[in-house]
């Protein structure tokens, strides 16, 4: 009998040693392994989770690729106006040339001398042709080499925001740890001086309340869509009127509409429009005329002048696209999973996109106006000239500076309907132009229309705006651009 109680007596006595030595390594941990093993990090007088103590550099992580994103955007549109500002020049000049071989035919026998004349027009228009085609491929080179941002901000920003909601909820755990209170008391009898306690931080606080509204903005102008094959298909309002769903398609970098939906608006083709070559995604390539809707509204959001592409009836029954000549006004996520497109109007190109604050309903129902307030209030500056060769004008708070560089000096110049005359002063300033230009945000500067054979550029900096006037052809030719501008 004694035999058989010896061993058991022997696992009972060890279990009590193994038990007390497990108390001890207990009873022996000091409050700061304690705070360790609950995730909790010494930053000053606080003890923070991981996410609070790395929230500074995530904040910079999100601004950061926010300004890539706007600059892509700003250097993508500079280089596809470049284009087809180009393009154009291209378009007028072979319209040219038609029109003066007409004339040479007549005059081939019967005038050598005005033949000869024609003939060197001819070939200055040729040679202007090379040049423009040249630098098209120049910038259609600088535009594949454009490569746009890894860095989703809006998915940072939701990202972000959840990881935040989730520490605070650690954080209100923790307070209500036995373990962690006595710890942090233990620290603070045994220094009294230098208390401490527990978090969040001040600026955790202020971020996740920010980051809670910034989410739940992004969250109201979420436009749902309907998923069908795996693509998102938005409902869209083409020239305040017309209803169309098109596929989301950030690939493309045209909005594409059909034959069909052009007769709708009356988009009529005119023999000078310009064409453009789209490629799918199979690299069949589909030439298609370009137009301008006057709006199209997605959503809560309208852009105004959207270049567009006509898709030729003989594709068939295909999709109209919701591409890049809307896109590029956002910064963009699509969430298939969701079935929503979210979009945030890109600061200095928004200017192009008015907010329907009253509605966020994506289904159109007609034609709405949008929500007027002074972030949309914009001005118009017109600049008008006869110019022959290249002009600079520097506009800033303190008035027009033109700056004349060869050729014959400009002539018929006008500001917003004032006659400037340079040969009596290179500076204009009347006391309507400097109430206006002090009134203005100068990086929301956009070109709303051209109007010269030339090349015709709008180049916005920090606190001011440059106007090239370009005419490289024999004779001068009148010139009108018109800026858009935001109020300050």
């Amino acid at each position: 009998m004694s035999r058989q109680i010896a061993p058991i007596a022997r696992i009972v006595f060890l279990l009590s040693i193994c038990l007390t030595s497990a108390h001890a390594g207990a009873a022996s941990k000091s409050p700061q392994d304690v705070l360790k093993t609950k995730g909790l990090t010494k930053f000053g007088p606080l003890y923070l989770l991981d996410d609070d103590l790395k929230l500074t550099d995530s904040l910079k992580n999100i601004r950061k690729s926010e300004s890539q994103v706007e600059a892509y955007a700003a250097k993508r549109k500079t280089i596809e106006d470049d284009i087809d500002y180009a393009y154009g020049k291209i378009l007028r000049l072979r319209k040219e040339i038609e029109s003066i071989d007409a004339q040479m035919a007549k005059v081939k026998q019967s005038n050598v001398e005005q033949y000869n004349q024609l003939v060197g027009q001819v070939n200055s228009r040729n040679t202007a042709i090379e040049q423009s085609a040249s630098y098209m491929a120049r910038r259609y080179g600088d535009l594949e080499k454009l490569l746009p941002p890894t860095v989703d901000p809006i998915g940072a920003t939701f990202e972000l925001a959840d990881r935040m909601d989730n520490a605070q909820k650690q954080y209100d755990k923790l307070a209500a740890d036995s373990e962690v209170t006595a710890a942090l008391a233990d620290l603070n009898a045994a220094n009294p001086k230098m208390k401490v306690r527990l978090g969040p931080s001040e600026q955790f606080k202020s971020e996740l309340a920010r980051l809670r509204k910034q989410r739940n903005t992004l969250n109201a102008t979420m436009v749902k869509c309907e998923i069908a094959g795996g693509v998102l298909r938005a409902h869209t309002t083409l020239n305040g009127s017309t209803p169309v769903t098109m596929v989301v398609d950030s690939g493309a970098a045209y909005v594409s509409i059909t034959e069909a939906v052009a007769k709708q608006l009356k988009l009529e083709p005119k023999p000078n429009d310009p064409e453009v070559t789209l490629v799918a995604a199979n690299g069949k390539e589909t030439k298609a005329r370009v137009a301008v809707l006057d709006s199209l509204r997605v959503g809560p959001f309208v852009a105004k002048n959207v270049v567009c592409a006509i898709l030729p009836e003989s594709l068939g029954d295909v999709d109209c696209l919701l591409g890049g000549t809307f896109l590029q006004n956002f910064i963009s996520r699509i969430d298939i999973a969701a079935g929503v497109l979210h979009l945030s109007p890109i600061s200095g190109q928004s200017s192009n996109v008015a907010v329907d604050a009253v509605s966020t309903d994506n289904v159109s129902s007609g034609p709405r106006t949008p929500t007027t307030s002074r972030s949309l209030a914009r001005v118009t500056l017109e600049i008008s000239a006869t110019v022959d060769g290249s002009e600079t004008v520097e506009v800033s708070p303190d008035g027009l500076k033109w700056k004349h560089t060869q050729y014959a000096w400009p002539s018929e110049v006008r500001v917003n309907g004032q006659t400037w005359d340079l040969q009596k002063s290179q500076t204009f300033a009347s006391p309507e132009m400097l109430k206006l230009l002090q009134s203005v945000d100068f990086g929301s500067a956009r070109s709303i229309d051209k109007k010269g054979r030339g090349v015709l550029a709008v180049e916005p900096q920090d606190n001011s705006l440059v106007v090239y006037f370009v005419d490289i052809d024999p004779g001068a030719d009148h010139y009108t651009i018109k800026i858009s501008l935001s109020e300050k």
